[in-house]
């Protein structure tokens, strides 16, 4: 098994690309896991070795959330617009992403595709009420108000979890708003 210290030992980028092909050809994640080659590759300011290493990692495991995360960063970072599509696939496997999920939703909103935006905030307003997140809850209620405010089912949902989570009393400005 690759150890830390071997590699810290190295500072040469190409012998840590080699320990980190070995780990992916052993499918030993567990030790990846625990080696900070990633995160030594990003303070040494080497992008695209990390972006070669969490395309490694995604091709073994599409699903990886720390690679799709660190690539969604260096994307970012370069300004491309395969970003969004990262983003998607996050929001997607990681039922607890809430703010990307507002992040697509708002993207989607500057576009006029009205129909994503509203999934996405959607499912963005119920991540931020499982994670007991209020403030961000009440602003993307009083959004969604002024997008669907015809869709009352949705918001007698949302009023069921708000009181569940939170309050009952939360529940009545909120409704409030809502039928105004």
């Amino acid at each position: 098994a690759v150890q830390e210290d071997v590699i810290l030992r190295y500072a040469d980028a190409g012998v840590a690309y080699v320990c980190f092909i070995l780990i992916l050809q052993t499918n030993d994640f567990e030790v990846f896991y625990q080696l900070p080659l990633v995160d030594i590759f990003q303070k040494n300011h080497k992008e695209a070795i990390v972006v070669k290493l969490c395309e490694d990692i995604l091709s073994d495991d599409e699903n990886n959330k720390f690679a799709l995360r660190t690539l969604a960063e260096c994307y970012v970072a370069e300004g491309k617009p395969e970003v969004w599509g990262l983003y998607e696939k996050i929001v997607k496997i990681d039922f607890k992403e809430a703010e990307l999920a507002k992040v697509l939703a708002d993207h989607y909103s500057s576009l006029n595709d009205m129909e994503t935006a509203i999934n996405y905030y959607k499912k963005s307003i119920l991540r931020y009420i499982n994670i007991e997140n209020y403030n961000a809850s009440k602003e993307l209620w009083s959004k969604l108000v002024t997008l669907i405010p015809e869709e009352i089912d949705f918001f007698q949902l949302l009023r069921r979890k708000i009181a569940k989570r939170f309050s009952a009393y939360k529940t009545t400005t909120l409704m409030q708003e809502l039928y105004d």
